[in-house]
């Protein structure tokens, strides 16, 4: 990644781990001295798939007509050339899956939908804007309810945003068929947790109340403290869970489970169930 940041040129053969670069973040070399970047399969320490960098210094795009074109149509007898940047503008899909396949705006992967689902006007469950209810290469349907429609745009932020373990229908939350589809028809679903699950960014919602809140604590060792059974047990409210009580602080019995404090209680004094 060094040497394309560098701007120096990339000799052909050479070989990069898969998971280090994206096809997105890598389009702004593939004009760069002929190279042309092909997903291939070896042999690695933890690794499955890479990349490797070829040569194709007089295939020429058919979309801008420049020299270095890198990417071809997968369809059957095509042979529509293309840059990475210029197929995403012209209505190219790329697979991120599989073989890695490329497809031009005539052979693309497309969506069938009974005419009686087809809308003239529909909202993006995700964006909410107003989108022709029509399949096309802007407008994706899911495959599961067959009811949420959403822009492309949309629907590869969510995808991005998601990861692999939390992508799914905004509406009726089906995974397995709605990413089959999905990375069928181009959308990249990075295989990661979610950003919302990065970087400890909700771990303070993992932690558990562990202190007595009763107004005269009567443990010896402090709030802090509790065991497992008996009278210094530790009982979480059983409405907010953001309050406790030690069993003998609230006077409760030795066998009592569960107890709500006086903010979920109501005005009344504490009691138990």
């Amino acid at each position: 990644m060094g040497d394309l940041q560098n701007g120096r040129k990339i000799k052909p053969g050479t070989i990069f781990h898969w998971r280090t670069m994206w096809w997105r973040q890598m389009s702004q070399f593939l004009l760069r001295d002929g190279v042309c970047w092909e997903a291939i399969s070896y042999t690695g320490e933890g690794e499955k798939w890479g990349i490797r960098a070829g040569e194709h210094e007089e295939a020429t795009c058919c979309v801008c007509g420049c020299k270095g074109a890198s990417t071809s149509c997968q369809g059957r007898k095509c042979t529509k050339t293309f840059h990475f940047p210029c197929g995403a503008e012209r209505g190219c899909i790329y697979h991120f899956f599989g073989e890695f396949k490329s497809f031009c705006w005539k052979h693309r992967p497309v969506q069938r939908v009974g005419r009686r689902r087809q809308q003239g006007e529909t909202i993006c469950v995700i964006c909410l804007e107003s989108m022709v209810g029509k399949p096309s290469y802007g407008a994706l349907v899911c495959p599961a309810c067959k009811h949420s429609w959403f822009h492309r745009a949309c629907i590869q932020g969510h995808a991005l945003r998601a990861a692999l373990y939390h992508f799914r229908c905004p509406r009726c939350r089906d995974m397995e068929t709605f990413q089959r589809e999905m990375f069928r028809m181009g959308i990249k679903i990075p295989d990661r947790d979610a950003a919302w699950e990065e970087d400890g960014a909700f771990s303070d919602q993992y932690h558990r109340h562990s202190r007595c809140d009763a107004s005269c604590c009567l443990h010896a060792g402090g709030r802090e403290q509790s065991t497992e059974d008996g009278p210094w047990k530790l009982l979480l409210c059983n409405s907010c869970g953001s309050y406790g009580t030690h069993r003998r602080c609230s006077a409760l019995g030795n066998t009592t489970s569960t107890w709500e404090c006086e903010n979920c209680a109501g005005p009344a004094s504490e009691k138990s169930r």
